[in-house]
């Protein structure tokens, strides 16, 4: 435990000495952060829409029953249509979070990883790269979309049937988590069999890594939580802004210098 806090409070103090370094990472990630919540919100604003439309009409309309089962859903020709424009919106939803993933959590990796040297045409390299290795992540991403989608619309229709919802969401969380772990490792090795090796090497050394990654994980997730958010917004709101910058978003560059430091040695 202390030589693993002694590594932390090392790469600490390798990205405060690159301060510039870690403001570019900070400010990259935040352009990613605004980018996908205006995107998203405006795919999952229609989606929902087209839910709730599929809800109303799951309600009032004959032949679905009193528990409407996602292919009954699916070939009624009162709803056919509502979902099927709802899995091409998540479909266009993910092939946009692909490119802005792969080009800004890129630039703004290759800066975590490289933190005191960085090179525009290293930085091309990895760009490239990095394209390369996110399509299966964010194929893997997708599925896992599709599937939380179908729970989503489990737990939109089924309350209107009285029915409990599934709280899919809980196990959906770790899920998330351990797909990032993995992923975190593939933009470290950067191999030809880049999937196949980071499930293997993030398995072999899950002791050493997978509670650093989740320290890291945990740490943010309190920084950022809502009730810190609201308090703070309560207090000013460029305050808030202030903090999101100034403090959370910084710490995405310095978890990825903390997991890189772990998985070299």
């Amino acid at each position: 435990m202390v030589n693993r806090m002694n590594k932390i409070r090392l790469a600490f103090k390798l990205t405060m000495k690159h301060k510039i370094n870690l403001m570019n990472a900070a400010i990259i990630d935040t352009l990613f952060i605004l980018i996908f919540g205006f995107i998203s919100s405006a795919y999952l604003y229609k989606i929902q829409e087209y839910l709730d439309a599929i809800g109303a009409i799951a309600v009032s309309a004959q032949g679905l029953g009193s528990d409407p089962t996602f292919s009954q859903i699916f070939i009624n020709p009162l709803t056919a249509g509502y979902m099927f424009f709802v899995i091409l919106l998540a479909l266009l939803l993910m092939l946009n979070i692909y490119f802005i993933f792969s080009f800004l959590v890129g630039a703004s990796t290759y800066v975590a990883f490289n933190i005191g040297h960085i090179s525009i045409d290293e930085l091309t390299k990895f760009l490239k790269r990095f394209f390369i290795i996110s399509i299966p992540w964010i194929l893997i991403l997708s599925l896992n979309e599709l599937v939380s989608l179908y729970f989503f619309f489990l737990d939109t229709i089924r309350p209107r049937f009285n029915l409990g919802n599934t709280y899919f969401g809980y196990f959906d969380i770790a899920l998330l988590i351990f797909i990032g772990y993995f992923m975190m490792i593939s933009f470290l090795l950067e191999r030809k069999d880049n999937l196949r090796r980071s499930f293997s090497t993030g398995l072999k050394k899950f002791k050493k890594l997978f509670p650093v990654y989740l320290l890291m994980v945990v740490l943010i997730f309190l920084l950022s939580h809502p009730f810190i958010g609201e308090f703070i917004a309560s207090l000013n709101y460029y305050l808030l802004l202030m903090y999101a910058v100034v403090i959370v978003v910084p710490c995405f560059t310095l978890a990825r210098v903390v997991f890189k430091s772990y998985f070299e040695k």
